[in-house]
């Protein structure tokens, strides 16, 4: 039987030549071992490098997400360590009460003066506020002068004790401003006729006066020269502080911090003179409508809807400082300026620099329904600083509310190093008056878009940056949007000579080494592969067809597991995933805001911190799982994608996205709306634009494959892109968390979540080139999504308020003399059923019966209880009832068809009263003015004579207690017939007088249900005012 023949293949040659090889006895066999070797040493080889280019180890990854880690504890620890509580100021100078030095402010004179006029909850109408508060400032002014005259000074007093001018005001309902508008009388149906306000108020400011010295020489000698009172054209600054609190709390921070600064700035102005005049307006009724200020400052200029005399030297000012409390505690904050000269004296001056344009533009644009005496000055065409604590803003307005020394220390030393500036610069002398209009001072016109405005923030507290908006918008067009797209191509130009010169200065490869050097210039972004070239354009070899097959097996590996890219734009595809991904992430935050809502919405208010690693986290996942995904479409589509091509890509097209952001918002909507806010996107930009071409020249220096042969260059390129600009946004982030993250909002959607979480995606984008060069997604996710189940489940479940950080219930009542009945109102902001949590340890409420919690929608509020206490206030306590009206000239008709009469109201104990007229119908004609007995308010019976076919309320603010006082009254009916017999009946108007009373000690026995509550409710709980105001007294009448 015959053998059959050997069988060959001719798809593998080499294999028969090796078979023949061994079959033949001449053939020497050590060689054919040692071919068969090198064979598959050079497979192995090919393998490995292939490895190298699209695989990451675990340990490998670990070790990338651990230095990504590392920067943002980094960038953390940063902005903790120079924000944390005690660490805004250094330690305090070691100085005596009332003491002073040149360029020292003396944080103990400011604190003893704080101790002196915080004693007792002291609002406008209380006696507090006048005998215990107004008496220490009237007495300490007294001293100061006689120290004054003391050391030789002339030019130093207060105006006579007190500001004694008066200020009237027509407020128009939005609903009237509307149908003004329109030409219209009658609203629309079913809408209710909201009356027109007339405030009458009698000013009670305490203002000091402190002239300047200039200098000057005489007969070569330098002297000294006084500015008396009568130097008309001099121009001075404007120091304001308000000494009012309102009735919950002692007024430490609000205002009694920059009352207690206020004095001893005076003090050390009188030991250390500057040039120009300070007057110091220590003004009262700010808390209920910022009218010292306005007192102060008179009506505005051509204003048709208020009168007033103002203060006779307001015509000196030309420049304010206001320093205001908007928290408890913490370092003050520059958040408003009107324009970048006197931010400028701040920023180069303040040892203790805290700024945030930030704040600035969200007053600008009313996005806060709050306000200090800084909006009443603007309107008068003044420039100015508004300087604040916004921190623990729980505590505010609250028994618990509280100011530290280091906090005086920083307020008063960046207040007055400012203050010292500006008084011995030109600077006042330079400036004049354009009254601006409206909340934030702002005027749509194009030039006022750019004139005048800065961009201000400061860097840890320890750095100001501030520039003009318009030298700002120029930076992003020109330098960025220009310049570093220049930048970039001539980096690229370098990066390729640098290629090939390294290339040139090599030694000779072999076959071998051609085929990886090929492969190297198809995937790595050292030369226009980044863009989707590559060196020789694919035309030598093509590593996914394997055109070249020389290397027999070795070549059919490399062509099976690596794919080349097409000749495609790479970065522009890879800009348009990042933008994306930036869209995927503002899903996300949306999403998650929602969520928070939904399960515990007011989380942020004691932990928002921990909010903010849930937020980052959610971004972290979201942007991990894109990146898994658009990878791996991508290699479906073109081929897997090698480590260091990916990164690298992904690098350069983040630096392309806020390059386009910059430019589309940084600049565009920036300028548009004259917004200094997004100074961010020009960090970000910058940043972003030098590690893009930082990658580009690493990449021309690496001479090998993989996540090997990068070495550690992606990690310098990390660094630029995380670490300024996430210590800058960061830090911007934790200003916006300590001034809203304990602020409610009406009809709250999770906006401040939403917020936080926009502001974190910048922070959070340079991880996308890390995630794309540790691969190992799925590995990545896991852990990423381990992580955030314990987050998750402590933010559903934390309780939201703390004895640190306590809610908020609001207490008013209401007692009608009339009918001789009360009820008190109950309200909270804290959520659905936290009303009834909180009054359910007070003993007249617990059994819930009486407080029964009503949901309200479309308010501020969240929930409101109505009830009648047990005891009406103003019951047995022994005294006459608070509130006597009467008709002085009884209500009588004229032949012109007016009914006019004048009604006398005293109040005992108080002296803040309204008199409201019943709602008429629309016709009615009706007038309302107080009657001052003097000429010189002959403006505010025009104000009251004013037709408007409305009703109106009187607010009246008088200076004086246990005073008598006048309103005239008249209301008519046009259509009425006077010869009808129900003429009389016809005319008849119900009107209401309404008295406040604010003062809630033990011996008030108009207040012991508010003082079970006061002392009753959970320690995580704290009482605030309901309209400003506790009590309000009223007295029904008819005319």
């Amino acid at each position: 039987m015959n053998s059959p023949p050997p069988i060959t293949s001719r798809a593998n040659p080499h294999r028969n030549k090796s078979r023949r090889s061994r079959d033949d006895p001449t053939t020497p066999l050590i060689r054919s071992i040692g071919q068969t070797t090198t064979e598959r040493r050079k497979k192995e080889e090919a393998e490995q490098q292939v490895q190298r280019l699209l695989v990451v180890s675990s340990r490998s990854c670990w070790v990338i997400y651990i230095i990504l880690a590392l920067l943002y504890a980094v960038v953390i620890g940063a902005v903790f360590l120079a924000r944390r509580s005690d660490a805004f100021v250094p330690p305090l100078p070691d100085m005596a009460p009332g003491q002073t030095a040149q360029g020292q402010f003396n944080p103990h004179t400011a604190w003893e003066h704080l101790e002196a006029i915080t004693t007792t909850p002291h609002p406008f109408s209380s006696k507090a506020n006048t005998y215990v508060t107004k008496a220490y400032i009237l007495a300490e002014f007294k001293r100061l002068v006689a120290e004054a005259v003391a050391l030789g000074r002339n030019n130093v007093r207060y105006y006579d004790g007190v500001d004694d001018s008066t200020w009237m005001k027509r407020q128009k309902s939005r609903q009237q401003q509307q149908m003004e508008e329109r030409g219209e009388t009658v609203p629309i149906e079913g809408e209710k006729l909201q009356p027109e306000v007339l405030d009458l108020v009698q000013g009670d400011n305490l203002v000091m006066w402190v002239g300047g010295v200039a200098e000057s020489t005489e007969n070569g000698v330098p002297v000294k020269i006084e500015i008396g009172f009568d130097q008309e054209s001099q121009a001075a600054l404007l120091v304001s502080a308000h000494y009012d609190s309102v009735p919950t709390c002692y007024g430490k921070t609000d205002d009694g911090g920059g009352v207690a600064v206020a004095l001893a700035m005076i003090r050390h102005f009188i030991h250390h003179s500057v040039q120009h005049t300070l007057i110091f307006n220590i003004n009262n009724m700010e808390e209920i409508g910022l009218f010292g200020a306005e007192t102060f400052m008179g009506p505005r200029p051509n204003s048709t809807t208020e009168v007033g005399t103002g203060h006779p030297w307001r015509k000196y000012v030309r420049a304010f400082v206001n320093l205001e409390g908007g928290g408890s505690g913490g370092p003050s904050l520059l958040f408003r300026a009107t324009e970048h000269n006197i931010v400028r004296h701040y920023a180069e001056n303040a040892p203790f620099p805290h700024a945030q344009v930030f704040a600035n533009d969200i007053f600008q644009f009313n996005l806060i329904n709050s306000d200090t005496d800084y909006s009443v000055y603007i309107q008068h065409g003044l420039q100015g600083l508004d300087i604040a604590f916004i921190q623990r803003r729980s505590m505010y307005h609250s028994t618990t509310d509280d100011l530290p020394v280091n906090s005086l220390f920083h307020m008063g030393s960046n207040a007055q190093a400012t203050i010292t500036s500006i008084c011995n610069s030109d600077y006042l002398d330079s400036i004049h008056l354009t009254p601006k209009a409206g909340k934030g001072g702002s005027s749509w016109s194009p030039q006022s878009w750019f004139s005048e405005r800065s961009v201000f923030y400061d860097l840890l507290g320890k750095q100001m940056v501030f520039m003009e908006l318009w030298t700002w918008l120029l930076v992003n067009g020109l330098f960025i949007g220009v310049g570093l797209p220049v930048l970039g191509w001539t980096v690229i130009q370098v990066a390729q000579a640098i290629g090939r010169c390294s290339e040139n200065n090599r030694h000779p490869r072999t076959n071998d080494q051609n085929q990886i050097h090929s492969l190297r210039n198809v995937l790595d972004s050292s030369s226009q592969s980044i863009t989707g070239y590559s060196d020789d354009g694919y035309s030598t070899t093509s590593p996914r067809y394997g055109t070249s097959r020389q290397h027999g097996r070795y070549a059919d590996s490399v062509d099976n597991l690596v794919l080349a890219h097409p000749k495609h734009a790479t970065v522009a595809r890879t800009t348009a995933l990042v933008a994306l991904i930036v869209m995927f992430d503002l899903v996300a935050v949306f999403s998650a805001s929602q969520w928070q809502v939904y399960i515990n919405p007011l989380v942020r208010h004691s932990h928002p911190w921990l909010v903010l690693f849930g937020l980052a986290g959610v971004l972290l996942i979201v942007q991990t799982l894109a990146v898994y995904i658009f990878t791996s479409i991508e290699a479906s589509m073109f081929g897997p994608v090698p480590i260091v091509h990916g990164a690298t890509q992904w690098t350069l097209a983040v630096g392309v996205w806020w390059w386009t952001v910059v430019l589309v918002i940084g600049t565009g909507v920036a300028g548009w709306f004259g917004a200094g806010a997004l100074y961010g996107t020009t960090v970000l930009a910058a940043c972003a634009g030098i590690a893009s071409l930082l990658q580009i020249l690493f990449n021309s220096a690496n001479t090998e494959e993989g996540i090997d042969g990068s070495r550690y260059f992606w990690v310098v390129v990390l660094i630029v892109s995380l670490l300024f600009p996430g210590i800058t946004i960061l830090d911007l982030i934790v200003c916006v968390v300590h001034m809203t993250a304990q602020s409610m909002i009406k009809s709250d959607v999770g906006i401040m979540y939403i917020i936080y979480g926009v502001l974190l995606i910048p922070v959070m984008l340079p991880t996308v080139p890390v995630i794309s060069r540790g691969r190992n997604f799925k590995a990545a996710l896991a852990k990423e999504l381990l992580l955030m189940i314990p987050i998750v489940w402590i933010l559903s479940v934390m309780e939201p308020f703390t004895a640190n950080d306590p809610g908020s219930i609001y207490f008013f009542q209401y007692f009608n003399q009339t009918a001789g009945t009360s009820f008190i109102e109950l309200r909270t902001d804290a959520g659905v059923g936290y009303l009834r949590r909180m009054v359910q340890t007070v003993p007249t409420l617990e059994s819930g019966d009486t407080c029964i919690p009503t949901l309200m929608v479309n308010s501020a509020y969240s929930e409101m209880c109505h009830y009648q206490p047990a005891r009406q206030i103003f019951e047995d306590d022994g005294k006459p009832r608070p509130v006597q009206v009467d008709w002085v000239s009884p209500p009588k008709r004229n032949a012109e068809g007016w009914r006019e009469g004048r009604l006398r109201i005293s109040a005992l104990d108080s002296r803040a009263c309204t008199v409201d007229l019943a709602e008429t119908a629309p016709g009615y004609e009706t007038q309302m003015w107080m009657d001052q007995g003097k000429s010189q308010y002959d403006d505010g019976e025009r104000l009251g004579r004013e037709l408007n076919h409305r009703a109106k309320t009187l607010r009246a603010f008088v200076r004086d207690w246990d005073r008598a006082w006048h309103v005239i009254i008249r209301v008519k009916d046009p259509q009425l017939d006077l010869n009808s017999d129900t003429a009389m009946q016809r005319e008849h108007v119900a009107l209401k007088v309404t008295c406040v009373y604010n003062e809630w000690s033990e011996e008030q026995g108009y207040a012991s249900a508010y003082n079970e509550l006061r002392t009753h409710i959970p320690q995580w709980t704290r009482t605030k005012p309901y309209l400003r105001d506790l009590f309000h007294v009223g007295v029904d009448i008819t005319m």
